[in-house]
């Protein structure tokens, strides 16, 4: 991700503001979590039920 934020403002030889360089890394860290929503983790599923579990008796 960080490496992600440095392009995009690399890219940009001078920005106005700070206000603009924070819209830009908002908006490049808000594409890699749309990017990336939708993955999912190998073998998640074999062991969700027993995560579940493992919260409802922690957490009641």
């Amino acid at each position: 991700m960080n490496k992600e934020i440095r392009g995009r403002i690399k890219i940009i030889y001078s920005l106005p503001s700070e206000e603009s360089a924070m819209k830009i890394m908002y908006l490049g860290v808000a594409e890699l979590n749309e990017q990336r929503s939708l993955r999912s983790l190998m073998g998640f599923y074999k062991c969700m039920d027993a995560i579940k579990d493992m919260f409802q008796r922690r957490y009641p």
